[in-house]
Formats: C-alpha cells, sequence, structure tokens
C-alpha cells in the first residue's frame, strides 16, 4: 500500500513531465532532490543541477542533457538510451549499470565514478575525460570513441569488442581480461597499462603489439603503412 509519501512524489514526478515536457528543463536547481523511477523521455534538460539528487530507475530515454552537473548523484540503472549528452559534469557519481547505448557523449568530464556494468553499446564518445572511474564489466562493443583519455581507472573485463578508438589515451588504467575481439585501433597512446588476458582477435592497430604481451592474441591487424605494404 503506497504511503502518504509515496503519493506525494509520485504526483510531484508526474507534475515535473507535465510543467517541463512541451518547453524544457532550464536551469532548474534539483540538487537532493529524489526523482528515482521518474519518467522524462524525450525532454531536453539544459543548465539543471542534479548535484547529490537520486535518479536512480529514472527514464531520460531519447532526451538531451546539456550543461547539467551531476556531481554526488545517482543514477544507478537509469536509462538514457539514444540520448545526446553534452557538456555534463559528473564527480563522485553513481552510474553503475546505467544504459547509455546509443547515446552521444560531448565533452563530458566524470571524475571519480562508480560506472560498472555500465551499457555504452554503439554510443558515440566525443571529447571525454575519464578519472579514476570503475568501468569494470562495461560495455562499449560497437562504439566509436574519439579524442577520449581514461587516467586512472579499472577497465577490467570491458567487452569493447568491434569498438573503434583514435586520438584515445589510456594511462594508468588496468584493462586485465577486457575484450578488444575485431576492435580498430587508431592514432592510440598506451601508457602503464596492465593487459594480463586481454583478448585480441582479429583487432586492427597501429600500436606497437608489443604493449599486449600478456594478451591473448589472434591473427592482429597492422595497419600501419608498413604493415598495409607487406
Amino acid at each position: 500500500m503506497l504511503t502518504d509519501a509515496d503519493i506525494k512524489k509520485t504526483k510531484y514526478m508526474l507534475g515535473l513531465r507535465a510543467t517541463y515536457f512541451e518547453e524544457g528543463m532550464h536551469g532548474l536547481d534539483l540538487s537532493g532532490a529524489d526523482i528515482s523511477h521518474a519518467d522524462l523521455h524525450g525532454m531536453q534538460i539544459i543548465d539543471v543541477n542534479f548535484d547529490k539528487a537520486i535518479l536512480d530507475n529514472v527514464n531520460l530515454y531519447d532526451s538531451q542533457l546539456v550543461n547539467c552537473s551531476f556531481n554526488g548523484s545517482s543514477m544507478r540503472r537509469a536509462i538514457v538510451r539514444r540520448s545526446d549528452i553534452m557538456d555534463c559534469k559528473f564527480e563522485d557519481a553513481m552510474l553503475s549499470q546505467t544504459d547509455m547505448s546509443e547515446s552521444t557523449l560531448f565533452r563530458l568530464s566524470l571524475n571519480d565514478c562508480d560506472m560498472h556494468l555500465t551499457k555504452l553499446i554503439n554510443a558515440r564518445v566525443v571529447d571525454c575525460n575519464f578519472k579514476n572511474c570503475n568501468l569494470l564489466s562495461s560495455n562499449i562493443s560497437g562504439g566509436c570513441l574519439t579524442n577520449v583519455n581514461f587516467d586512472a581507472c579499472d577497465m577490467q573485463h570491458i567487452n569493447a569488442e568491434k569498438s573503434f578508438m583514435s586520438k584515445v589515451t589510456v594511462s594508468n588504467v588496468k584493462m586485465n581480461h577486457t575484450s578488444l575481439n575485431g576492435a580498430l585501433l587508431y592514432n592510440m597512446k598506451f601508457k602503464d597499462v596492465s593487459t594480463d588476458n586481454m583478448l585480441l582477435v582479429e583487432t586492427k592497430m597501429d600500436v606497437d603489439p608489443y604493449i599486449f604481451n600478456k594478451a591473448k592474441t589472434v591473427d592482429l591487424k597492422d595497419i600501419t603503412s608498413k604493415g598495409l605494404n607487406r
């Protein structure tokens, strides 16, 4: 049976959508608010402060998130598929099991975030910085990553099969047991990266394969000019 608090919260969340669906949410301060399970799909959300807000299981499918702050927020199991997420900040945020598949992530700053089991399948990630983030067992298969930095992140057991990565820098990162089968790696930089038992089957790259001397490799494709001319 719903309590009075549950009924009040439900009315509040329904009111959010009814009030802001047509013109979008602009410049609101929702810091500390509990809007978990809210249906905000298809909405334009700009300059909104979500710091320390609870957005667990929120539906943001096919939405636009621009210049929003999610510092200290919780977005566990949120649905953010086919959305545009631009110029947003995430620090000490909980994003575990969030589904951002087929979304565009542009100029995001993510520091100290828990992103384990996050889905970024077929997503586009451009000009983003990940620092000290837990990406354990995340899925970025089929994703396109350009000009992205990963620093001091846990990227073990990630599924990055058939992904495309260009101008991506990976430093002080654990990538043990991560699968890059069928991926294309171009103009990437690796520094102090652990690659034990990484899987590289038919992976195309212009990277020195010695970096992956502890990985399991089969039929690597050298796409440097030297390799292509063999």
